[in-house]
């Protein structure tokens, strides 16, 4: 293990294949409502969960060497999910959670 610069490219495409989707099924309008449901179930669950790891993945620094480029990729998905949490990744205070976090899961 240790870091990949491949996360960035999966955290641009998860957001690219969000927004592409939402643009589709609104030009489809209201008569596809059970085609965004089907939608929503089977491919957005993944990348809703992956716009909540990769984050988590970039705190650790995981994905570059370079903090600031970990913050920046951090911030990508996290802009696409309907409520931004702990948004505050792109501060030293989240930094600091996330080590006592790790910590935590070390003494364990």
């Amino acid at each position: 293990m240790g870091r990949n610069p491949y996360t960035a490219l999966l955290a641009l495409s998860t957001v690219v294949l969000q927004t592409a989707t939402t643009y589709a099924m609104g030009r489809l309008g209201f008569g596809y409502w059970w085609l965004s449901l089907l939608i929503a179930y089977c491919i957005g669950a993944f990348a809703n969960h992956a716009n909540y790891v990769i984050p988590h993945d970039a705190t650790h620094n995981l994905i570059f060497r370079n903090k600031s480029w970990n913050k920046m990729v951090a911030i990508m998905p996290i802009s696409r999910t309907s409520r931004p949490a702990r948004l505050c990744s792109t501060g030293d205070s989240f930094d600091f959670s996330t080590a006592d976090h790790a910590d935590d899961q070390i003494s364990l």
